[in-house]
């Protein structure tokens, strides 16, 4: 049975659209190849995110540590700053003792030293 003009017409229409539908699918086929070449490059870029953040994250980790350690430092030489400093305070206190103790001792010989100098000139 031989097709007429109208069959003939409508059958070149669905041979254009079967044509533009494999293209389209090879479009898509290649889309859809870009995104996960894209996807690969988006996790590898991730990655590497994560593991500059981790280098980073270590540096600050060492600054931290010098800068505990600097603190220590100067906590030892303050304690030792305090250490002598209680010690000078320690020797005036106990010369200040050592002269409280001794004063009166000390004016007593003076008077009878006067006296005994007064007695002997006049």
């Amino acid at each position: 049975m031989p097709l007429n003009e109208n069959d003939r017409a409508e059958l070149a229409v669905l041979n254009v659209i079967a044509e533009s539908m494999k293209t389209m699918s090879g479009l898509l086929q290649a889309q859809t190849e870009e995104l996960k070449g894209l996807a690969s490059k988006v996790d590898d870029v991730q990655a590497r995110v994560i593991r500059l953040e981790e280098a980073k994250h270590g540096r600050d980790i060492e600054r931290l540590m010098r800068q505990d350690e600097d603190f220590r430092a100067r906590i030892q030489a303050l304690e030792l700053a305090n250490a002598t400093l209680h010690g000078q305070i320690g020797g005036v206190s106990g010369s200040a003792n050592w002269v409280y103790r001794l004063g009166p001792w000390a004016f007593a010989v003076a008077m009878a030293v006067f006296l005994f100098f007064e007695k002997r000139g006049g």
